[in-house]
């Protein structure tokens, strides 16, 4: 009765211990899932920080080159103003060139 007992009780624990064993592994997948997990949301957030730092720098690049004029249109604006400066000058020296009619007095 003794042996009997005592092989059910090993057997008691040979359950209890591999039940042990298998409720560790499920906790080490559950932990190898978490981790995955984790490293797969990391990669994401460095990802979408990324990208939007690509976007940012592109808007900048874009409001950049909006500002800048080119060579060309600045050479266009150039022009027009020695154009109106020439235009101005030649007016201001007619007026000085007109003759004024005095009276005589005599």
């Amino acid at each position: 009765m003794k042996n009997k007992d005592q092989n059910q009780n090993q057997d008691q624990n040979k359950d209890q211990n591999k039940d042990q064993k298998d409720q560790n592994k499920d906790q080490q997948n559950q932990n190898k899932q978490n981790q995955d997990q984790q490293k797969k949301d990391q990669q994401q957030q460095d990802q979408q920080k990324q990208d939007q730092q690509k976007q940012n720098q592109q808007q900048q690049s874009q409001e950049q080159k909006e500002q800048e004029l080119t060579k060309k249109e600045a050479e266009k604006i150039l022009n027009a103003l020695k154009e109106n400066e020439k235009d101005l000058q030649k007016q201001l020296r007619r007026v000085k060139g007109q003759r004024v009619k005095t009276e005589k007095d005599w």
